[in-house]
């Protein structure tokens, strides 16, 4: 088995919330938000959402598509609770996305050291009008350039003067939908840097040529594709391609983890601000960010803030995180569920 999974030459997506706030003597069995084994669906969990989401007849009339992301409780049982919206499309899609994920059988739920734990969990729901839209959250064979895709992006990608001449370098993370057909699709510059940078790369990253589009069980499939374009003053040409991956995956057969506790770490680590504990500001503060396949954090961005300060310190903590063991992907049929 070992064999067949190989590190990744990519970055990998993780979404971590950390809570702030003081525990009361008495309190029931708290709630783990990373833990060392994630609650585990009893089959697809994406084919499940898919045969039971019903388009509100509202956001179909208005042609309304996109994803609702989607937080909830998974308890020590499996059973699914507490959901709510963490990022919106319409009221009606957010009220059929909770409906569906806390109507959702049981999961096998999360452990922390050896033992069956409260803990929460996020998927993003997706709806379309067109169910050939479908975008693959993993896939068995990844999308491919046609080509030296270092090659075609110096070629094509020009510094904007006004950046050049502000001295603005550093990366713009691109990402993008691969269809079945290898057509390039919904470029969005989801992290930028200003003075025509974000502009320049997703003009570029529209006018690729055909991509060898990604497999899933052999059939080609729509995939979302994201890469970081790195423009640097110092380099010869306008962009530094040593900072180009070929793919940041949202999911992978198997998940990055910690290399310990990471809630003792969050633990340790983290410091209420004074200001914020003066104020009585309590809640929870997700981030996004990235591990490289050096196992390294990168690229840690605030999804969900309560306070600047305590935005600050989350933002801090997770930068200085030490080194992850990295994703795995199995480039055959060997998928694994652990329990």
């Amino acid at each position: 088995m070992n064999k067949c999974l190989k590190f990744l030459s990519l970055f990998f997506y993780m979404l971590v919330p950390l809570y702030v706030f003081a525990q009361q003597a008495g309190s029931e069995q708290p709630i783990y938000h990373c833990i060392r084994q994630s609650p585990v669906f009893n089959g697809d969990v994406y084919q499940y959402i898919a045969a039971h989401i019903e388009y509100p007849r509202k956001a179909r009339k208005a042609k309304i598509e996109g994803r609702v992301l989607v937080d909830f409780q998974v308890d020590e049982s499996g059973k699914v609770s507490d959901a709510h919206v963490v990022k919106s499309l319409e009221s009606t899609c957010d009220k059929e996305a909770i409906k569906v994920i806390e109507n959702m059988p049981a999961w096998q739920p999360g452990t922390e050291n050896g033992r069956q734990v409260k803990s929460r969990y996020a998927l993003s729901v997706l709806f379309t009008l067109n169910p050939e839209n479908r975008i693959e959250p993993f896939v068995n064979e990844s999308p491919s350039f046609k080509g030296d895709l270092n090659e075609y992006l110096v070629k094509n990608i020009h510094y904007p003067d006004a950046a050049r001449n502000a001295a603005i370098e550093g990366s713009v993370m691109v990402s993008f939908v691969v269809d079945k057909d290898g057509k390039v699709y919904d470029v969005n510059a989801y992290r930028g840097i200003g003075g025509g940078c974000d502009e320049e790369v997703v003009k570029v990253v529209q006018n690729m040529p055909g991509w060898n589009p990604g497999k899933q069980n052999g059939l080609a499939v729509s995939v979302r594709y994201s890469l970081p374009v790195v423009f640097s003053l110092k380099s010869s040409t306008a962009i530094d391609t040593s900072h180009i991956a070929p793919q940041i995956f949202t999911y992978v057969e198997q998940m990055p983890s910690f290399a310990g506790n990471l809630n003792a770490y969050l633990a340790k680590n983290i410091h209420y601000p004074e200001a914020a504990k003066k104020a009585g500001i309590a809640g929870r503060v997700i981030t996004k960010f990235v591990i490289n396949s050096d196992g390294k954090v990168a690229d840690v961005e605030i999804v969900k803030g309560i306070d600047k300060d305590c935005d600050e310190e989350a933002y801090r903590v997770v930068s200085a995180m030490p080194v992850w063991k990295p994703g795995n992907i199995c480039r055959g049929f060997c998928r694994v569920r652990r329990g």
